[in-house]
């Protein structure tokens, strides 16, 4: 009963719809950031940084929401994606270009904020559906006033290309963020530390 739900969280005292929004402008900074960085480094590079928000996701999850800390497993998983991120930056940050780097560890401690806050809401028993139509109707009011206020030039595609591209990737995104929910809602925000394998 998502209508339901959203009325809910909107009368109730909690403010459910705090985090929820608050995860939504999380959620498009990360976007924002990501893409700054993979158009000034590359997709390998941009990706990569992003999949370090588990060095801020984890200690974000325990001082928080109150989780376990990892096991020494995961603990040796965060430290491999630490030295991992250091030797993808390192080649940039002895030429001098760390802008690109900064904008991946920006983006990626932007999606830290989007896990913690979705964490928050599910651990008030938030179901998946109406906490995404609230998040990405966040991320869709927040696209479409940068959008007014800087148009973008679109590329030389066909707009039925652009469409069906847009559909592809919208339906690809949407199985990936209702398996990120189910996680979260099992495992908390451990669940960065598997999703981090990403870049492989």
């Amino acid at each position: 009963p998502t209508w339901k739900d959203l009325q809910d969280w909107f009368n109730t005292r909690e403010q459910l719809f705090v985090p929820l929004i608050g995860s939504g402008v999380a959620l498009f900074f990360s976007q924002v950031l990501l893409y700054q960085s993979i158009g000034l480094a590359g997709a390998v590079v941009g990706s990569t940084l992003l999949f370090l928000y588990p060095l801020s996701a984890v200690p974000l999850g325990l001082g928080f929401a109150r989780e376990k800390l990892p096991t020494p497993l995961g603990l040796m998983a965060l430290v491999a994606i630490a030295m991992g991120g250091f030797l993808i930056a390192k080649p940039f940050l002895s030429q001098g270009e760390s802008g690109p780097i900064w904008l991946g560890v920006l983006a990626s401690l932007a999606l830290s904020c989007y896990i913690l806050l979705t964490n928050v809401s599910y651990r008030q028993q938030c179901h998946p559906v109406p906490s995404g139509l609230v998040q990405f109707s966040t991320v869709a009011v927040l696209s479409s006033l940068v959008l007014l206020i800087k148009p973008l030039e679109m590329a030389d595609i066909s707009w039925f290309s652009f469409c069906l591209w847009g559909i592809l990737i919208g339906f690809l995104t949407l199985i990936a963020y209702l398996f990120t929910y189910t996680s979260l809602r099992t495992i908390g925000s451990k669940t960065a530390i598997v999703a981090a394998a990403t870049p492989l």
